[in-house]
């Protein structure tokens, strides 16, 4: 991204479904009733994230349960987590907990890469229907990450 860790942190700090959106494709967010605004604009109001705090998915009440910020360094990174997972969730056979680490690498003075790396425990059997839609819409928050950091 031809923009700085400082140009880019604030729209991570505001990700979520309840706040900034997730900077992805809407008319996928709203054919899977997952719709959310994407914000435009920095909101200073959403920018105290600390550890413990939600961050949601999706505004509706299926689908991920909402991470919990794990670790967060200005500028840097920020690591998204769910709880672990307890038997009764693996005897349910539906559980889901996944970590998401979003990092910063500045490259140049005003050139930043943006990493994603994510590891998922899902003990359910649509989740291989599921993966490329996870995998389409990580690619569309970074391109929205990306071109407003550009702006």
């Amino acid at each position: 991204i031809h923009a700085t860790p400082a140009q880019i942190w604030p729209w991570l700090v505001q990700i979520g479904a309840v706040k900034g959106g997730m900077y992805s494709y809407t008319s996928i967010e709203k054919l899977i009733n997952c719709s959310q605004d994407n914000a435009d604009r920095i909101h200073p109001e959403w920018q105290d994230l600390k550890p413990g705090d939600l961050v949601k998915m999706c505004p509706a009440e299926f689908g991920p349960p909402p991470f919990h910020v794990v670790a967060l360094q200005p500028e840097r990174f920020l690591v998204l987590g769910q709880p672990p997972l307890t038997e009764a969730d693996r005897a349910s056979g539906h559980a889901w907990m996944s970590t998401w680490t979003i990092i910063l690498d500045p490259v140049y003075a005003t050139t930043t890469r943006l990493i994603v790396r994510s590891r998922d425990a899902i003990y359910a059997n649509w989740m291989g229907i599921i993966e490329p839609g996870v995998f389409v819409m990580e690619s569309g928050m970074l391109r929205g990450i990306q071109a407003r950091a550009n702006q």
